[in-house]
């Protein structure tokens, strides 16, 4: 079913797919390509979104001392939970809920 946008069906697939895929909701996606200063912020799509959140992974991911930090405060059994996009999406709505 695709009530309410794309928003019910990434959210199955964020939480089947957690390496994959991610949440989207394009009101917060066009704040965070505006905050970023991303050309054409208007242009949230879904099709954007998929090709930009595993830029965001990945740029977190390099960060070494953000993922021991990541590490320290959630204590997860299985590592390879920490490889999963549910690190972006806090990221994209942490810069979604900062001031202009």
């Amino acid at each position: 079913h695709f009530h309410d946008g794309y928003h019910m069906p990434t959210l199955y697939l964020a939480l089947r797919y957690p390496d994959e895929m991610v949440i989207y909701d394009p009101e917060v996606f066009q704040r965070v390509l505006l905050l970023i200063g991303a050309k054409n912020p208007g242009d949230s799509t879904l099709a954007r979104f998929t090709k930009v959140t595993p830029i965001f992974q990945s740029q977190l991911r390099q960060d070494i001392e953000l993922m021991e930090l990541l590490k320290r405060k959630i204590k997860l059994k299985n590592p390879q939970f920490y490889q999963s996009m549910w690190l972006t999406f806090e990221f994209y709505q942490f810069i979604a809920n900062q001031k202009s």
